[in-house]
């Protein structure tokens, strides 16, 4: 009976409300960006298979790929970590039809898979292009320049307080789910665009 507020992540159980970043949203946005630069083989290096996060991120970037007339996808099992994400890119890259670009379920991995490309003599933005999702510190370094899509963290924060505070006046009212967009944030990691830089002139 007590109130439930997820953050970041969603769940189907009643009576728990959730703000989240719209990972569907961030999903299909990583495909047109991908399908808008050229890219004909893309790839996807998906995080942990039970969490909502990576889940709607995939189902968004292959609806809307599908949508788009893309049917191949390539996907390799990751776990929201750099090892992961180089392992995961290092098993896309050694298959018979490499992927010519990546879209990874957070930056973490998307860093380790542009390590991962590089081992392999490719260079990232130009053979490969990688995105990832969150928009990290690490994400701008001059080693990666990671093209990504941000969360909103202060926004989804004040939603959450917000939520909060209204169930606690109001304990019997409906659970609810807000979704809050992202950015995209363009760098070097993807071929064919001019980057931008974001407000804290990254």
């Amino acid at each position: 009976g007590t109130p439930v507020i997820l953050f970041n992540r969603a769940t189907n159980e009643p009576n728990v409300s959730a703000v989240c970043a719209d990972n569907l949203a961030g999903g299909r946005l990583a495909a047109d960006v991908l399908l808008d630069s050229r890219h004909q083989r893309p790839g996807f290096v998906a995080g942990l298979q039970d969490t909502s996060t990576s889940q709607d991120r995939e189902r968004g970037f292959i609806v809307r790929l599908r949508e788009r007339g893309c049917t191949r996808v390539q996907r390799a099992q990751g776990h929201y970590t750099y090892e992961s994400g180089y392992a995961a890119a290092t098993d896309l890259l050694e298959r018979d039809e490499p992927p010519d670009a990546l879209f990874c379920a957070n930056d973490i991995m998307a860093l380790g898979a542009i390590d991962a490309i590089r081992a392999h003599g490719l260079r990232v933005g130009q053979d490969i292009s990688v995105i990832g999702f969150d928009d990290i510190p690490m994400a701008a370094w001059g080693a990666y320049q990671l093209t990504t899509i941000s969360q909103e963290v202060d926004t989804m924060i004040q939603r959450t307080i917000a939520l909060m505070l209204d169930r606690i006046e109001k304990p019997d009212a409906p659970a609810r789910i807000e979704h809050v967009s992202g950015r995209l944030i363009l760098r070097t990691s993807v071929r064919g665009l001019t980057p931008t830089v974001n407000e804290n002139g990254r």
